[in-house]
C-alpha cells in the first residue's frame, strides 16, 4: 500500500468547540528552515495549506483536513488525487509502545518527570491583538541501568494567547507538541495546556538534550500566527475530494 508522509501538521492534544470562521497563515522556523501554512478554521474544522514547501513526501499544494478539532487528520495530496488518514490517538500510543519497547531493550527508565507552568503575564500586541504570554517547563531524565548512564532532557514552550480570537479547537491542533511515550509527561502536558485560554498567535519551542558524557543539544523551533482575518467561509474548504484514493500514512518525526 502507498504511503504519504505525517510532517504536515503537529500532534494536537485535545478539542473543544466554537464557532468562529476565520483565515491566517502560519509560519515556522526551526533549523535553519522556514515554512508558511495557509489556515482556514470553522469551530473544530481546519484546514492546512502548505505554501512553499521543498519536501518531496509534502508537496506544495498538499493540505491537511480535521473535522473533530484534530482527533482525525485527513493528509490530502491533489497532484497524486490520494489521501491518508492519521488518527492521532493511534500515533500517541504508538510513540508509549515505542518508549516502553526502548525500555525493554535497554532496561531504560525514565526519572524525575515533571511539567510545570513557570509564568504568565501580559504578552504585548501581536499582529494587532492583545495577548497574555505563557512559559511551561518540561523535564526529565533517561536512566540506563545496564550501563548506569543518565542524560537529561529539558523543554520550555513559550506562548502568546490572544485573548480576543475565540477558536479553541484550532488552538489545540497550532500548538505543536512532541509527545515523549511517558503518559506522566504527555498527560501532565494536556492537563496544564488545558487550563490556558486564548489562540496562540506565536510558540516557541526550546529543547535541550544533555547525554551522559555533558555532550549538550539545542533545537529552537517559533511557530507564528499572522493575517488573521475573519469571515465566512465555504463548506467545500471542509470536504475531501470523492474520487481520491485513500493510501496508508507514513509517520515522519512528530514536533
Amino acid at each position: 500500500m502507498k504511503r504519504v508522509a505525517f510532517r504536515l501538521v503537529p500532534l494536537l492534544l485535545c478539542a473543544a468547540a466554537a464557532n468562529a470562521q476565520f483565515t491566517f497563515v502560519l509560519t515556522e522556523r526551526a533549523g535553519g528552515r522556514s515554512s508558511a501554512t495557509q489556515g482556514f478554521a470553522d469551530g473544530v474544522k481546519i484546514r492546512l495549506e502548505l505554501q512553499d514547501s521543498k519536501d518531496a513526501d509534502n508537496p506544495q499544494g498538499m493540505y491537511a483536513i480535521s473535522l473533530d478539532g484534530g482527533h482525525t487528520l485527513y493528509l490530502v495530496n491533489p497532484a497524486r488525487k490520494e489521501f491518508a488518514r492519521v488518527d492521532t490517538e493511534t500515533l500517541r500510543a504508538k510513540a508509549t509502545q515505542a518508549l516502553k519497547a526502548r525500555m525493554k531493550e535497554t532496561t531504560l527508565q525514565v526519572e524525575s518527570p515533571k511539567v510545570e507552568a513557570v509564568l504568565a503575564e501580559p504578552g504585548g500586541t501581536l499582529d494587532g491583538h492583545p495577548t497574555r504570554h505563557y512559559k511551561l517547563r518540561i523535564s526529565y531524565s533517561l536512566h540506563v541501568l545496564k550501563t548506569d548512564t543518565l542524560s537529561s532532557y529539558v523543554e520550555y514552550q513559550d506562548l502568546w494567547m490572544a485573548s480576543d480570537i475565540e477558536q479553541k479547537g484550532a488552538s489545540n491542533l497550532l500548538i505543536s507538541f512532541r509527545p515523549s511515550g511517558d503518559p506522566r509527561i504527555d498527560g501532565a502536558w494536556e492537563r496544564e495546556l488545558a487550563q490556558i485560554p486564548g489562540f496562540p498567535l506565536r510558540q516557541v519551542t526550546l529543547r535541550t538534550e544533555v547525554n551522559e558524557e555533558g555532550n549538550s543539544r539545542v533545537l529552537r523551533i517559533s511557530r507564528e500566527i499572522t493575517k488573521v482575518r475573519t469571515g465566512p467561509l465555504p463548506g467545500s474548504l471542509f470536504v475531501l475530494p470523492s474520487d481520491y484514493k485513500e493510501v496508508e500514512a507514513k509517520e515522519g518525526p512528530l514536533r
